[in-house]
């Protein structure tokens, strides 16, 4: 009889920091009118360097208020079906239809739509750009958008670097004529050493994850980035991951798990299901654990990928000959973060296998489970074609249909099914209670 390796499990003690980062920052926006702020809008530009040069202003992720809709299935029902009531049908992006749909309803998880004053939006995403300029149209808010060059790893990019910092200075242009007020530099280029200092700090944090046994699993990296995407602008959040990572690194010397077996590392790529993140508790029943997701490795992090598909944490900005002490100095270094990290090329088809092929060797992984996400076409592009590159290395893979944000149509038993299926074709047995 086998006897299995046991880990000694013990809860985070920065968790509750984080909760309470994350919580701040929704009644910071939340609370913006009554403190005689705008309130602008973005939807999953991962970035408040430009807005946080204004004291005027309080950008909200927009993306995180879908997330919270999606938690909420009666809520996120009725969202989608507004929606559909409008003419637009399930297989347009899931997250963009409940921000829509709580705007047309009027109703949200705290109340209230909170319809904004301004929506500034990076251009990455066709169904992004135009949901918000949908959305600027029926509430009467300005709408600013900068186009995001998505260029493969290892191309040239200067031309696309001065592309963006040119567009960066017509935002701030646009932010100073809506509020009245000058672009504070000193400001903009706080913001933008934090955004760097939080994103590398973030990938030595995923970095501890390549540690046998995983310190984390995927659901706690999901909880943990919340201050990344909400405030990686503030000194708070740099001090957080500080904390955060002396705390991992004690468990990976301590042989401290997220799961008290591991006989098997899995990844996730694509989205989770908001309404069913019990799914990455399934594994652990079998001794298998969800070590990291691709989109939680790419989109908070600072890493870059390069050509071959393999992700290198660079050097910040201020050792690549970047001194960081003027306006354009910033926005070069906020410019190189959005074309560098491998997040923003995940659309391409082209960069998905090799990358993922890379992922699997690094972070020492036995299968990968692709989400074939039915609300996000965009970042399901390439999952098909990654997973024959995979299997022709012979790694497992497991792939199941479900809808990122809304649980219409999906099938709990079955879902449990396929995946019970694929941890018994690794080898592995459900454990003993």
């Amino acid at each position: 009889m086998t006897t299995l390796q046991k880990y000694e499990l013990r809860p985070l003690d920065s968790w509750a920091k984080a909760v309470e980062l994350k919580n701040q920052r929704y009644e910071e926006c939340w609370r913006a009118r009554e403190k005689g702020k705008l309130l602008g809008f973005s939807v999953a530009s991962r970035s408040n360097v430009l807005p946080a040069a204004f004291s005027r202003v309080e950008l909200c992720e927009a993306s995180s208020y879908t997330l919270t809709l999606s938690k909420n299935s009666e809520l996120a029902r009725a969202c989608a079906k507004a929606v559909e009531g409008k003419g637009h049908f399930s297989d347009w992006c899931s997250h963009l239809r409940l921000l829509w749909g709580s705007m047309i309803l009027n109703r949200g998880p705290y109340g209230e739509f909170p319809k904004p004053d301004f929506i500034l939006q990076m251009h990455y995403c066709e169904a992004i750009a135009k949901t918000d300029q949908l959305i600027a149209e029926y509430v009467g808010c300005p709408y600013f958008c900068i186009d995001l060059p998505l260029i493969p790893p290892g191309q040239k990019r200067e031309g696309h670097l001065q592309f963006l910092v040119d567009q960066f200075q017509d935002a701030i242009e646009f932010m100073e004529r809506l509020t009245g007020q000058p672009c504070d530099d000193g400001k903009l280029l706080e913001a933008a050493r934090n955004e760097w200092e939080c994103r590398l700090l973030f990938c030595r944090l995923l970095e501890l994850q390549k540690n046998i046994p995983a310190p984390l699993d995927q659901r706690m990296i999901y909880t943990l980035s919340a201050p990344i995407f909400l405030l990686s602008h503030r000194r708070e959040a740099v001090d957080f991951y500080r904390m955060l990572i002396d705390e991992v690194e004690y468990r990976v010397k301590h042989q401290i798990a997220a799961s008290a077996y591991e006989q098997c590392r899995l990844i996730h790529d694509g989205l989770p299901v908001l309404h069913y993140l019990r799914l990455y508790r399934i594994p652990q029943l079998y001794g298998a654990t969800f070590i990291a997701e691709t989109y939680h490795l790419a989109q908070p992090s600072g890493y870059e990928a390069l050509e071959d598909g393999t992700w290198v944490i660079p050097p910040p900005p201020w050792e690549q000959g970047n001194p960081m002490r003027t306006r354009e100095d910033a926005l070069r270094a906020l410019a190189l973060w959005y074309l560098t990290n491998p997040a923003f090329h995940n659309f391409l088809v082209g960069p998905r296998p090799p990358e993922m092929l890379r992922l699997v060797r690094d972070w020492k992984v036995q299968g990968v489970v692709f989400h074939l996400n039915r609300g996000c076409q965009g970042l399901t592009a390439g999952a098909m074609e990654s997973r024959l590159a995979l299997q022709a290395q012979g790694i497992p893979c497991l792939t199941y249909e479900a809808n990122s944000g809304e649980a219409e149509g999906f099938s709990e038993p079955q879902i449990i099914d396929r995946f019970e299926s694929f941890l018994e074709m690794l080898g592995l047995k459900r454990l003993e209670a």
